[in-house]
């Protein structure tokens, strides 16, 4: 954490996620690993960091991590 904002990096919904935010700019990212396959990244110029995990929720990451052994070849 600093002046100017902060980074960290924490579990939701059971999901490794990181999650970076500027107060300056008004700038973020935020990151998930999906499935140990993988990472999905939002970042943006946005009014607080709430709205990237928001538009996060909205995408179909169950799905997403239902398609982690799809075109691996097995040993």
């Amino acid at each position: 954490e600093s002046d100017t904002g902060y980074e960290r990096t924490f579990k939701d919904h059971g999901r490794m996620t990181h999650e970076s935010w500027d107060r300056e700019r008004l700038y973020g990212e935020r990151s998930v690993v999906i499935g140990e396959r993988f990472t999905v990244t939002l970042s943006g110029t946005v009014g607080d960091a709430n709205e990237l995990a928001d538009a996060l929720a909205q995408l179909d990451l169950d799905g997403l991590e239902g398609l982690r052994g799809e075109g691996l070849k097995e040993e």
